[in-house]
């Protein structure tokens, strides 16, 4: 067994690499030719021999290190890997503040925005900023609660912008699925099923056309450049109680010649026919 008498006065001979002193239970003090010490524990794995760095002495005496070591014995006790442990425990701190809702929610627009409209990617950072960012922005990902995020949706609602605290929701739940498979399986999403507990919004849905009405944009050069457009094809025009019944692509045509002109009617009854 190692006291601190024997961890400060132990040295590495200059013609070896380096020198172990045993302490128990696969712990021990590794001391290199230039004389720094550091703690190991001796672990086995598939019988090939391994081991856990545990600290450098003096910073950390012989009485921690055999707390850090039975740590690390109860870790593999319950069946974790404790060098598998500190790893994955590297990588979550390798980037800082790379857990915070804002730092995770700003890496998944910069992986989207390539296949987005410049009018979106400007849109979703905007509401981002707004809505998001000023109360959630500095939280830990793994600590926001549902509940957290509920209010902040509500705040939203407040200024009588339903639709808008319904998209900031679906931003939010694209958030949590791009950053859930880097969590710890004990994470959930937890934008689920917050939906219910906003107000239902319901989009605005244009009247339809139950009687058609012939649109006055259809002038005698727009009818000449269409028949010429479809040459021994004119006999799809059909007529039917003044009203127009075009396929798509025709209507494209003829709204293209009249380019320019504005329609008195808005060209409802282009929106209102079909093939």
């Amino acid at each position: 067994m190692l006291t601190d008498l024997h961890c400060k006065n132990a040295t590495c001979p200059p013609d070896r690499k380096r020198a172990r002193f045993t302490d128990s239970a696969g712990l021990y003090l590794e001391v290199s030719p230039a004389g720094s010490k550091r703690w190991f524990w001796k672990t086995y794995a598939d019988g090939k021999e391994g081991r856990l760095a545990l600290g450098s002495y003096p910073a950390m005496r012989v009485a921690d290190a055999r707390k850090a070591r039975d740590a690390a014995r109860l870790q593999k006790a319950v069946g974790v890997d404790p060098v598998q442990a500190r790893r994955l425990d590297k990588l979550k701190g390798q980037r800082e503040g790379g857990g915070t809702f804002k730092a995770v929610a700003l890496e998944w627009r910069a992986k989207q925005v390539e296949g987005w409209s410049p009018e979106h990617a400007r849109r979703t950072l905007r509401q981002l900023e707004r809505d998001l960012f000023p109360w959630l922005g500095d939280r830990p990902m793994a600590a926001i609660e549902p509940m957290e995020l509920l209010a902040v949706l509500q705040k939203v609602e407040e200024r009588g912008a339903l639709e808008t605290a319904d998209r900031a929701l679906m931003l939010a739940r694209q958030v949590y699925e791009y950053w859930l498979p880097t969590a710890d399986k004990a994470q959930r999403n937890i934008t689920e099923g917050l939906k219910k507990r906003l107000t239902p919004y319901r989009g605005k849905h244009f009247a339809a056309i139950v009687e058609p009405q012939p649109c006055r944009c259809w002038t005698a050069p727009a009818m000449a450049g269409l028949r010429a457009a479809q040459g021994s094809e004119h006999r799809t025009i059909h007529f039917k109680d003044s009203s127009s019944y075009l396929p798509q692509h025709q209507l494209r045509f003829l709204k293209g010649g009249n380019r320019g002109r504005a329609c008195p009617d808005r060209c409802r009854t282009f929106g209102a026919v079909g093939q």
